[in-house]
């Protein structure tokens, strides 16, 4: 009887310990699928070995590893939470939580274990930088700011912190700040067109096209650069043709015909580079029926302008322009139709945003002349 109740007590004893290696087993099996690549059977051991033992890490971790390599990011994401939820110090499972929802645009997940890292390493130049990034795309400048701040005190010549910190003084209109911040990344990594695209569009914002000398006017050959690097895309022409046009036209009141002539067809080639590509940009067919109208293709300019207005028709200024073309043909009452139409649309509506190159009185003004011509 004695003898019974020992073999009884070891036998209660001894379970823990045969589960546990049970569930070893079962994990060490799926480890074993994992590195061949063999994700499905590797999922499968890590469940059991979840459902053997829940309080564990480790299976969870490898789990949502799986769900990762899949392509089941929800589930990756459910299964590395559980993992930290169990073991809240395992730094591998935070950094791919933080990693997977940065990757999501999960900003406020990403922000969350982002801030726990720095918490554990605060000099950690990817952890600062990721973080700065997440507050970047949230918008919250001033705590990108800090973050950007503090990687580049980990790394002082890291082009990508001092481009960031551009982009951030560009959206806040702190336009020499932005171009000295896009300089300096330009002195570290000169072959970046992304970073002469935005300091083009720093130059612009400056109204570089209004200088004096062709030499300081410099916004479209940043664009060109950026181009020739491989940043190509709609905006990027867009811009470049933006550049030629508003220094065409100011050629043009300057009295160098010539001149502004000739970037205004390079405007007008770029914008069909845009449409070509994207041909519901409605912008680029009003500015290229501005540009039409400083040739003087009046009947070209009246076309693209009516483009963009069939795309877009409640924007005030396209109705502004198509009036003005109507008024350069001398047909006043159409010109009248459009003006009206845009005193309908915005009843505080004056000042067509080309109106300061084209020398343009304000709305009210030039219905007003359009009256008396009728």
């Amino acid at each position: 009887m004695k003898n019974k109740k020992v073999l009884f007590i070891l036998s209660i004893l001894l379970i823990p310990v045969l589960c546990s290696a049970a569930n070893g087993g079962e994990f060490e099996r799926g480890l074993r699928h994992y590195y061949r690549g063999e994700l499905e059977e590797a999922g499968l051991y890590f469940q059991a070995a979840i459902d053997a033992d829940t309080t564990q890490a480790r299976p969870y971790f490898f789990l949502g590893n799986v769900h990762r390599r899949e392509g089941n990011y929800h589930s990756a994401k459910e299964a590395y939470r559980e993992a930290l939820e169990r073991d809240p110090g395992y730094r591998t499972v935070r950094e791919r939580l933080a990693e997977l929802s940065f990757d999501l645009e999960d900003w406020q997940e990403a922000s969350r274990q982002y801030r726990e890292l720095v918490e554990v390493e605060p000099r950690n130049f990817d952890y600062l930088y990721r973080l700065g990034l997440v507050y970047f795309r949230l918008e919250e400048f001033e705590d990108a700011r800090k973050y950007f701040l503090r990687a580049r005190e980990q790394r002082p010549r890291s082009d990508r912190i001092h481009y960031y910190l551009g982009r951030m003084s560009l959206e806040k209109g702190e336009l020499l700040d932005a171009l000295s911040r896009f300089e300096r990344a330009l002195q570290i990594n000169p072959s970046e067109g992304e970073f002469y695209f935005y300091r083009g569009l720093a130059l612009f914002r400056e109204e570089d096209y209004l200088r004096e000398d062709d030499d300081n006017w410099e916004s479209a050959d940043n664009f060109r650069r950026a181009i020739d690097l491989g940043y190509e895309t709609p905006r990027t022409r867009f811009m470049l043709a933006n550049s030629f046009l508003n220094r065409g036209l100011f050629s043009l009141r300057q009295g160098h015909d010539e001149r502004g002539i000739e970037r205004l067809r390079s405007a007008v080639s770029q914008y069909q580079n845009v449409l070509a590509t994207d041909w519901e940009a409605s912008n680029a067919y009003h500015n290229m029926g501005v540009a039409y109208l400083g040739i003087g293709r009046l009947t070209l300019a009246r076309r693209a302008v009516d483009e963009a207005i069939e795309i877009e028709p409640t924007v005030v200024f396209f109705h502004d322009t198509l009036g003005l073309i109507h008024y350069r043909l001398g047909e006043f009452d159409k010109a009248l139709s459009a003006w009206n139409l845009c005193r309908e649309l915005d009843s505080d509506y004056e000042e067509n945003p080309f109106g300061d190159l084209l020398e343009l009185e304000p709305l009210s003004s030039r219905i007003r002349e359009a009256r008396i011509r009728r």
